[in-house]
């Protein structure tokens, strides 16, 4: 399993609401209570430069 180099949290505008550049870790939480009900696309860069996305959904 890769580090986690940077996160990005995005609404469905493409606004980024939550982005940490050096997260250097394998697991990382992100506290969603400053988030609303909604869809979210959660977008990680790997320490080999690999990008993963994925949608969140909150309800």
């Amino acid at each position: 399993m890769e580090q986690i180099k940077a996160i990005s949290v995005f609404d469905v505008l493409g606004r980024i609401l939550y982005q940490d550049m050096s997260v250097n870790q394998k697991e990382l939480i992100i506290n969603n209570s400053s988030f609303s009900n909604d869809t979210y696309i959660l977008k990680a860069t790997l320490s080999n430069d690999l990008q993963k996305k994925q949608k969140i959904i909150l309800k």
